[in-house]
């Protein structure tokens, strides 16, 4: 009995500790937004680092939980992963994964790695100055070849 109580108490204060959490959002990129979530203790310190960056935001965790759409789903100016269920991911690897940043690209796509974000900008600045060009070689619809691609990060780092 003892130690269903300590389980019940340790779960009721991790959940407590969690709704305390923060996220920050970095808007600075036009190809890519970059979501981290901090435990609430760190949140007035990290407050103060980013009051002078006006494309740095920060929310409540649980705000961003109830509607990420509102908050990080503006970047993706032109989905090409329908169905991939990027925003839920979202929630689950920051979840998972405080304290790491997760980029959500402009095509819907997730940067995880420097490549990624490389791609991410480069195929951004393709789609501006050469439309039809990036539709052409894009490869959003290939998983094996498209880096960004969300099941490539969500499948291993939520082990699907």
């Amino acid at each position: 009995m003892r130690a269903i109580v300590a389980l019940f108490i340790a779960a009721f204060i991790h959940a407590n500790a969690m709704a305390d959490d923060a996220v920050v959002i970095d808007k600075s990129k036009t190809s890519y937004w970059v979501v981290y979530r901090f435990p609430g203790a760190e949140a007035e310190s990290i407050r103060a680092k980013i009051a002078a960056e006006p494309k740095i935001e920060m929310v409540d965790w649980s705000a961003f939980k109830a509607d990420p759409q509102t908050h990080a789903g503006a970047v993706i100016i032109k989905d090409e992963y329908p169905g991939s269920n990027l925003l839920p991911g979202v929630l689950a690897l920051l979840e998972k994964y405080p304290k790491t940043p997760f980029g959500i690209t402009w095509t819907g796509g997730i940067a995880f790695t420097r490549n990624d974000y490389r791609h991410a900008e480069r195929i951004y600045r393709l789609y501006q100055e050469r439309p039809e060009e990036y539709e052409r070689s894009k490869v959003s619809g290939e998983r094996s070849r498209d880096p960004i691609f969300p099941a490539n990060h969500l499948d291993p780092l939520l082990a699907r």
